[in-house]
Parts: C-alpha cells; sequence; structure tokens
C-alpha cells in the first residue's frame, strides 16, 4: 500500500496516453487483478473505471473482474463492488484447511474463506472463480478432493488450480533453504488416486 497513490497517478495516466491503442474497438472485458486490488477502496476503484470509460468504448454488458482477498469480503464491500458493476469477483481462497494457510503464510483461514465464498454467492455473485494452490507438501489428496468437492457443492461455476511456485528471497524460500520448511515435491502428481 506504500505506492498505491502513485501508482493510481500511474495507471491513469497510461490509461490516457494509450487511449487509441484499440483504435476503436470496445472493451468487454476488464480485469482488476495481479495483486490485491480488493484492498482499493471503492471510490479508487471507480475512479479507475471512470477514466477508463472516459478513454475507452467499454460494452455495456462488459465482464469486470476483481480478485479479492477472503479476509477483505464483507456483506458492505460485495454491494459496493456490485454498485461499480463489478460482475465477478475471482476469490483467492487457495485451500479451505488452515494448516495448508499456515504453510503459505495466508491472513485468512478455512472459515473466513467458506464465509467469504458463501456471502458472495448470497450478494448476487453468481459469476464466480475460486483459486486454490496445490503442490504443497502439507496438502493431501484428501485435503485437495475435499478442497473442489467444497466449492463445487457451494455451486462455483469456475476453479483456477496453480502449482505452488516458490519465488526466490520470498520468506517461504529462506525458511525452505533454512531447512526449517519442506519445500514442494515437483515429481508427486496433483492426486495420486481416485476416491
Amino acid at each position: 500500500m506504500k505506492y498505491r497513490d502513485a501508482f493510481l497517478v500511474a495507471l491513469g495516466t497510461e490509461i490516457s496516453l494509450n487511449q487509441n491503442y484499440l483504435k476503436g474497438q470496445s472493451v468487454n472485458t476488464i480485469y482488476f487483478g495481479g495483486g490485491t486490488p480488493s484492498l482499493l477502496e471503492p471510490q479508487k476503484i471507480f475512479s479507475i473505471l471512470d477514466a477508463l470509460h472516459c478513454h475507452y468504448p467499454i460494452d455495456r454488458d462488459a465482464e469486470i473482474t476483481l480478485e479479492a482477498n477472503p479476509d477483505d469480503i464483507t456483506a458492505s464491500k460485495l454491494e459496493e463492488w456490485k454498485g461499480l458493476g463489478i460482475s465477478r469477483l475471482s476469490i483467492g481462497v487457495q485451500s479451505f484447511f488452515d494448516e495448508d494457510l499456515r504453510y503459505l503464510a495466508r491472513v485468512h483461514d478455512g472459515k473466513q474463506s467458506e464465509k467469504a465464498v458463501r456471502l458472495s454467492l448470497e450478494k448476487g455473485f453468481t459469476n464466480l472463480s475460486v483459486d486454490f494452490i496445490y503442490g504443497m507438501p502439507v496438502l493431501t489428496d484428501q485435503h485437495l478432493e475435499k478442497n473442489l468437492k467444497m466449492v463445487v457443492n457451494m455451486g462455483v461455476p469456475h476453479i483456477s488450480a496453480y502449482a505452488l511456485t516458490v519465488e526466490p528471497k520470498t520468506a517461504l524460500d529462506i525458511l525452505i533453504r533454512k531447512n526449517k520448511m519442506q519445500g514442494p515435491d515437483e515429481e508427486k502428481p496433483l492426486i495420486s488416486s481416485c476416491s
């Protein structure tokens, strides 16, 4: 959040400078992602959308997606996002199991994740995606299957699964190199058995 305001100014400038890039073609998808855009106040999201509408022809039924962490999701935020025209949420659940989330050093827990997904559906976000991470040494096949079954049973229409990657110089990388935490097993298949 340290550079948030400077980033937003730069983004507004970029939007303006590239207004001719699409040569009049209309925009049918807007995606707020690549970080944690759910930390932005709704007014900041509105200012980005407003700049886009000023400089580009946006389809009336454009899909507007917002990536969100479970701990950022509240009933009031969901209502505000709906009011801004956000039509799709991508929730970074990663797992519904606390031991998996502790391994990933996530702030949210499994109950928050479940509550966030259910609340999003209740508030009308039926175009919903849930992200999972696999390849963690602590993630059992049973947990992976339960994670998937849980979102299917909730009626979530889209699941994204990402293999754990350990980026250099991150906290996880340092812990693995110091042998304080087990690294991912590159050879292990996604699911080793069917049930």
